[in-house]
């Protein structure tokens, strides 16, 4: 069984609502700092999302429009090889694998921001057969019984993929989406990214609730 890593806290911690903890200022301190090194509206409004969570407030705010906020800015946070890209200014291609959860969020997000100077283009899969190549690739949850399948499909792509059912990390996903006191957090399957060649940021390691590391600890088994 793959040993799970836990990140330090923020030390900002005592600054927020006990009920987020350290993982929940941790959140925030990647909202700030998206927004103040992009100068991203989008990641502004997001911290407007993460204060409606952090005050447990479940009604106020919409589980996949928090999902879809991160997602943009895991393009930020994330590091694809020169390759992944024909042209200098080739679109970021986000995939939805599945029933979409996120109705229109991701359109409108695509519509209204772009990610290091790059367009953004949705594009949505039924059935894992049909996959194409994308930057980004999240897994519905229904999907999940077809890992192996998908896994084997794109093993060759440079490819982030996220979902949010269980043991998505553990099975091979790089960004797992899971709920932590009614907040949306994320755990890091680095292992699985660098298999893709692809290079998280020390920031968004340190924001995720967990980093795991499956290859480095198989000698210590």
């Amino acid at each position: 069984m793959a040993i799970l890593t836990w990140i330090h806290s923020c030390p900002i911690r005592n600054l927020l609502p006990p009920i987020a903890g350290n993982r929940g200022s941790q959140a925030v301190c990647f909202v700030l700092f998206a927004a103040v090194t992009l100068f991203s509206p989008l990641a502004i409004v997001w911290g407007s999302v993460f204060a409606q969570q952090e005050s447990n407030s479940s009604s106020t705010y919409k589980e996949y429009d928090v999902k879809a906020a991160y997602l943009y800015n895991f393009l930020l946070f994330v590091e694809w090889p020169s390759q992944s890209f024909e042209k200098p200014e080739s679109p970021f291609v986000i995939g939805v694998l599945g029933k979409d959860p996120f109705n229109q969020k991701l359109d409108d997000i695509a519509e209204r921001k772009t990610a290091r100077k790059r367009k953004i283009i949705i594009k949505r899969f039924k059935k894992w057969e049909d996959l194409e190549p994308c930057h980004l690739l999240f897994v519905c949850q229904e999907e999940g019984k077809n890992w192996e399948k998908i896994s084997d499909k794109i093993k060759d792509w440079k490819v982030l993929t996220v979902g949010d059912y269980d043991n998505f990390a553990i099975l091979g996903g790089i960004v797992q989406f899971i709920r932590v006191e009614d907040t949306v957090r994320f755990v890091i399957n680095e292992d699985a990214a660098l298999l893709k060649d692809l290079e998280i940021s020390a920031k968004m390691l340190e924001l995720a609730v967990r980093v795991i590391h499956q290859e480095s600890q198989e000698g210590k088994k």
